[in-house]
Order: structure tokens, then C-alpha cells, then sequence
């Protein structure tokens, strides 16, 4: 008999379950390393010393309040959870991370797979090892990224088998909740109504009214999330004094140059690290506008050959840059005084062109594979701690002044005055706009009992940022133990104005009252610090002091 030339190819052993448990058993195999990590920068305010994370309300104060910093209540209550089962191990948490990339890498595959992608496994294999996601998936910070974007994926998949059969309009609900879920993760991920006519477009090649309709409510949705999560960061946003001033023309320009840097990275991840350095577009430059207009004349070949080749090409860069898009200028970002690109930025954005790579790859896609594992794991390595973080900043990038800050604080807490007095002097040197750079040399010499060069620093920290409370606090103590009582209670006033829950303002500013003979109002702010911090033994001390007749 002969042979059947249009038979389909028998199913691949990995189309099926097997596929998805080794695109997770490769993850954790990859990602041992991390295990070993430890906690690392922005882990302390979102866990390590989050008051709501260990408090047995804590819920209430995630769900309900606006005392945290960063509007992630459902990246918090994970936290939250695993806080009664690891404590302060960093292993459960990071191997809860390494999980969530896990499932999102299956999630990408089932995802591409409904979208008839060739090669899909492929493209979630390299997502699943791509070194670039490292920053993702070995800090424990950003939970919020691994978490966001698994209920992300499982919006699209709901959503896309709606689209296929539009008459079950039980998937569109389950989209729409798995996209609110994936908003209380990160409101990042608010680009996805966007992705949905984007995929839409890719399955029939237009996109229709009823199309647009369809993601109203997910718009809807989008736009609750990032005001709730504005409202909430304003508090603490209010009390951040942010460095650059550059317009929205200039953002938009830095945004064009990154989605460069970031397509390169991808392509090539090596000399990776935590801070890159930091370029600012000149307006009046020419050169400053040849990123973006390469970029639209790249966009335009694709549309042109959008019915041959280019429609590949247009459907993974598209979706590159509308995921991109929130970090690439058009709101300005606490995180550009630091650096214009964070490899952490661009997890949401890889997984189109892992797609399109794998797809011109084809089945020489192995060879690819092989090295960014042996990369992946090498840079792991580099999230043991804090102090090996920055080391490799300094080493990659020696313009990083938040890298050489954070040197000195940790020398500071290993005792190593010098060599903190060192870090902080090079941090300022870098950039000397920043107030906590002072602040913090400024400790080291009281410390080091330099007050008379402490207070010289306190008052630069305060000459940059006027309301920087915590500046005018530690001045005052100086202040104060040089004798000066009258301008020590000037400054704790100020600090307490601008920070009324500052407990050692509290407890300065009593202090200094009762040697003044002011015993009343010393007891007053002796009750406060108390109120504030109850575990306060020098307090306590001096208010029974005061109280005993």
C-alpha cells in the first residue's frame, strides 16, 4: 500500500503531561542555586521587616489599609501565608518563586499551543532557562512578577478559548477574574487588554467592534487597579525625593534606546547584573531619535509584509513592546533615578520573542538551550546576599552609587566603620543629590565620634531633601550631644512634624526636654516613643525616672 504523504506527524511524547512536568522539573533543576539564596535588596520592605507579614492581622492591614508601600495585596498574602510556615527562611519562599516560574512556563506553552504557534514547547523551554529572568525568580521581592503573570496566562487561556467558542460565555467570566487576580498580584500586568486584540488580530487577521467591546471591562478593570495602586503609593511617594526631572519627550526617547538594550539582552544575556548603568536622551540630539524611528521603520517592514513573513515578526515585537510599554517613559518611575532598564522590567515582555526565536531556531533550538542554562545557573550564584549583589553591581557597573550606599551599610553592620566611610564617599562622589548618602556617612561619623563632621552632613542631607525627616532627627541628636540643647529641640520638632511616628524623635525630643526642666511635655513625647515602639528600655527608663515621686 502506499504511503500516506499527508498523514499528520504521530504526537510527540511531550504534547502531552510529560511535556509540562519537565519544563518544571528542568525549572527546579536550573534554579538549584537559588535555593541557597538569601534575602537581597527591597526584600525587607515587602517581607523581612514588614510589620503586616508577621502581625496575626496582618491581612486587614494588607487588604484594607494604605501603612504599605507598594500596592500588591495579593503578592503580600502569599507572603503572609508562607510567614507561618518558614519564618525568616528564605528557602520556602524562593522555592515558592521558582514553582510559580515553573507553572508559568507551562502556562506560556499551553497558551501558544492554542494560538498555533510552532515550537511552542521550545519557546517555553527557553523562557523556562533564559538567564534574563533570574532577576525575576531569584529575588523574593519579585513575587510580584512570578505571581502576576501566572494568573496573566491563565486569563489569556480562558480568554482565548472564549474567543474559540464565544458562545460559552462561562470562559470570559474566568478570564475576567483571573485578570482581577493577576492585578491584585501587580497592576503591571494591566496590559493585557491589550495582548487580547493583539492575539486576536493574530488568529483572523483583524480585529472587530465586538472584538473591542469584548475588552471594555478588562480596560475597566485595568484602570481600578493602577489608580487603587497610585493612591496607595502616593503616601509613600510623598516622603521619596526623586533625583531626575526629565520631561516625557526625554522618557519616551530613554524608552526607545531600552527596547534595545532590552532586545540585546535577550539575544546575548551575559554581564548581566542588578543596576545598569543609567543614560539620560538629549532632546536637541539627533542621535537621541534614531532608536525610535529604527524601531517604527522595523514595525512598518512587518506590517508591509504582514501577509508573508512579517506577520511573525509584527505579533512578537508588537506584543514586546505593548508589554514593555508601562516601564518605557510614558509615567515616570522611582526606579529611573537608578537606571533606565531592570531585567526584572522585561519577564511580563520575553515570552513573544522566545516564541519567534524558537520558531527560527526550529529544532537546532538545543543548542541554544544548552548555554543560557549554564548562564542561569552561574548568575544565580550572584543572589546569595546582598553583599554579593552589589559586588557584581560595582564590578558590571562602577557608576552604581546605590550599590556602593548599600556596601557601606552593610560594612556598617559588620563593624567595619572604614570601610563603610569609604562605600558612602564614593556613593556621594557618584551622585550628590542623594540625602540618605549623608545621612548614612553622617551615622558612620557619629560612630567614629566625628559629631562636628556628622552634623556638617546631616545639614547637606537636609540642604538636598528639606523634608527629610529622619535627617533632621539624627542632626538633632548630634545636636544635642554636643551641648547645642536649644537647636537639638528646633530639629526634633521639625522631624516630628514631618514624621510624627518617628519613635527616636520621640524619645530625643523628651529627653532633651527633661534636662531642660520641662518635665511635663518630656513626658508626653516619652509616652509617645512608647506608644510608637513599645520595646523602647531607654525610654522606658527615663519615663519612670520622671513619673517615680
Amino acid at each position: 500500500m502506499a504511503r500516506n504523504k499527508t498523514a499528520p506527524a504521530k504526537p510527540s511524547l511531550l504534547d502531552g503531561w510529560m511535556g509540562g512536568l519537565f519544563l518544571l522539573l528542568v525549572t527546579l533543576l536550573v534554579y538549584i542555586p537559588a535555593m541557597r539564596a538569601g534575602y537581597i535588596w527591597d526584600d525587607d520592605k515587602l517581607l523581612t521587616e514588614n510589620p503586616a507579614i508577621k502581625a496575626g492581622n496582618g491581612l486587614y492591614t494588607i487588604w484594607c489599609t494604605r501603612e504599605l508601600n507598594d500596592w500588591v495585596p495579593l503578592t503580600s498574602t502569599t507572603f503572609w501565608i508562607e510567614w507561618r510556615f518558614w519564618k525568616l527562611n528564605p528557602a520556602g519562599f524562593h522555592v515558592v518563586n521558582i514553582l510559580l516560574h515553573g507553572l508559568n512556563s507551562i502556562l506560556l506553552w499551553r497558551v501558544l499551543r492554542q494560538l498555533k504557534i510552532p515550537n511552542a514547547w521550545a519557546a517555553a523551554l527557553l523562557f523556562a532557562v533564559h538567564p534574563v529572568c533570574v532577576a525575576s525568580v531569584a529575588w523574593i521581592a519579585e513575587r510580584k512578577n512570578t505571581l502576576s503573570m501566572a494568573f496573566y496566562f491563565i486569563s489569556l487561556i480562558f480568554y482565548l478559548r472564549f474567543d474559540a467558542e464565544p458562545k460559552n460565555k462561562k470562559w470570559y467570566g474566568w478570564a475576567l477574574a483571573a485578570f482581577a487576580l493577576a492585578l491584585l498580584a501587580k497592576s503591571s500586568v494591566g496590559i493585557l487588554p491589550m495582548v487580547l486584540l493583539l492575539c486576536v488580530w493574530w488568529r483572523r487577521g483583524t480585529v472587530t467592534k465586538q472584538d473591542f467591546l469584548r475588552v471594555i471591562p478588562f480596560f475597566i478593570l485595568t484602570a481600578l487597579a493602577v489608580s487603587m495602586s497610585m493612591w496607595i503609593q502616593q503616601r509613600a511617594m510623598t516622603r521619596q525625593m526623586t533625583l531626575t526631572h526629565d520631561n516625557l519627550l526625554a522618557r519616551l526617547l530613554d524608552g526607545s534606546w531600552a527596547v534595545w538594550f532590552y532586545l540585546w539582552k535577550l539575544i546575548l544575556p551575559i554581564n548581566l547584573t542588578m543596576i545598569y548603568a543609567r543614560w539620560s536622551a538629549q532632546v536637541d540630539a539627533v542621535a537621541a531619535y534614531l532608536p525610535g524611528l529604527l524601531l517604527i521603520g522595523v514595525l512598518a517592514v512587518c506590517w508591509w509584509q504582514r501577509k508573508n513573513w512579517g506577520r511573525a515578526g509584527l505579533f512578537a515585537l508588537g506584543y514586546f513592546i505593548i508589554a514593555l510599554g508601562p516601564v518605557l517613559g510614558p509615567v515616570k518611575l522611582t526606579y529611573f533615578d537608578f537606571s533606565r532598564v531592570a531585567d526584572h522590567l522585561q519577564y511580563l515582555a520575553i515570552p513573544g520573542m522566545l516564541a519567534l526565536a524558537a520558531v527560527v531556531l526550529r529544532k537546532y533550538f538545543w543548542i541554544a538551550v544548552v548555554p543560557l542554562c549554564v548562564l542561569t545557573w552561574q548568575y544565580e550564584k550572584v543572589f546569595a546576599s546582598s553583599e554579593t549583589i552589589w559586588l557584581d553591581n560595582v564590578a558590571k557597573n562602577p557608576a552604581s552609587w546605590t550599590a556602593y550606599r548599600d556596601l557601606g551599610v552593610i560594612a556598617n553592620q559588620k563593624g567595619d566603620l572604614d570601610g563603610a566611610i569609604a562605600m558612602f564617599k564614593r556613593s556621594i562622589e557618584i551622585q550628590p543629590d542623594y540625602p540618605t548618602a549623608y545621612l548614612n556617612l553622617g551615622v558612620a561619623m557619629t560612630k567614629k565620634s566625628k559629631m562636628d563632621e556628622a552634623i556638617e552632613l546631616f545639614r547637606k542631607a537636609i540642604k538636598v531633601d528639606g523634608n527629610y525627616a529622619i535627617a533632621h532627627g539624627n542632626l538633632a541628636t548630634a545636636l544635642s550631644q554636643k551641648g547645642q540643647l536649644d537647636e537639638a529641640l528646633t530639629e526634633y520638632k521639625r522631624a516630628i512634624e514631618l514624621k510624627p511616628d518617628l519613635a527616636n524623635a520621640q524619645f530625643g525630643m523628651g529627653e532633651v526636654l527633661a534636662v531642660k526642666g520641662r518635665r511635663v511635655e518630656a513626658v508626653q513625647h516619652l509616652r509617645e516613643a512608647l506608644r510608637l515602639q513599645p520595646s523602647y528600655p531607654d525610654a522606658e527608663r527615663l519615663l519612670q525616672k520622671l513619673t517615680t515621686p
